[in-house]
C-alpha cells in the first residue's frame, strides 16, 4: 500500500488506497445481506406443490375391428316429429343392427296394413368416426348408403345417423339415432 505523510507526520493511506477499502467493505455488507436475505427466503417461503398430472386422454379409435362388432337384436324404440313423439308403422316389428368394420346394417321387419315388410338400410362409417366416450363406449357418424325392401311408404333413415355403443356389465348396448326425410327422429336400442 502506497502511504503518505501529512504535515503532522501521521501516515494516511492514498485516496486510491481508501477507495478500493471502501468498494471492498461495502461488497462484504452487500454480500451478508444477500445472504441473509436468500436464507430468509429458503426458511420462509416453500415451494408451492407441483400441480396434479393432467386426465388420461380418452383412447384413441381402434386401428383394427370394431370392439363392438357383431349382431344385435331391437329391444326398444321410441320416434319423435317437432319435438312430440308419434307412433310410426314399422315401431311394432322386430329388428337387427349387424355391425362390421366400417359397415351397420339395419335390418327391420314389421306389420303395416296386414302386410309383412322388411326394408334394410346399410350406413358405412372410418375408424375416424369413432369417437371415445367416458366408459369405455363409442360415438359413431355413420353415412347413409342404401335402403332395400319394401320401400313404397317408408321413408329412409338418412339423417345424420349415429351409432352409440355403451359398454355394460352384460356386454354391449347400441343405440341407433336417426332422422327420416318426413323429419320423424327415431332412437332404437339393440342388445
Amino acid at each position: 500500500m502506497a502511504h503518505r505523510r501529512d504535515t503532522a507526520g501521521v501516515s494516511k493511506p492514498s485516496l486510491v488506497t481508501a477507495v478500493a477499502l471502501s468498494v471492498l467493505a461495502l461488497s462484504l455488507v452487500g454480500c451478508r445481506k444477500h445472504r441473509d436475505d436468500s436464507e430468509r427466503a429458503d426458511t420462509k417461503v416453500t415451494a408451492p406443490p407441483p400441480p396434479p398430472p393432467p386426465p388420461a386422454p380418452p383412447a384413441p379409435p381402434p386401428r383394427a375391428g370394431v370392439p363392438f362388432a357383431g349382431r344385435y337384436t331391437k329391444y326398444a324404440e321410441a320416434t319423435w316429429k317437432n319435438g312430440r313423439r308419434v307412433r310410426v308403422g314399422n315401431a311394432n316389428g322386430s329388428a337387427t343392427l349387424t355391425i362390421a368394420s366400417g359397415k351397420v346394417t339395419y335390418d327391420q321387419t314389421y306389420t303395416a296394413r296386414g302386410k309383412k315388410n322388411r326394408v334394410i338400410q346399410v350406413y358405412t362409417f372410418t375408424p375416424h368416426d369413432m369417437k371415445p366416450t367416458a366408459g369405455g363406449g363409442y360415438d359413431v357418424a355413420m353415412i347413409f348408403q342404401s335402403i332395400s325392401g319394401d320401400t313404397k311408404s317408408y321413408s329412409p333413415d338418412r339423417n345424420r345417423p349415429k351409432l352409440e355403443a355403451r359398454k355394460q356389465a352384460s356386454g354391449w348396448e347400441i343405440g341407433l339415432i336417426t332422422t327420416d326425410n318426413n323429419g320423424v327422429m327415431g332412437g332404437v336400442e339393440f342388445k
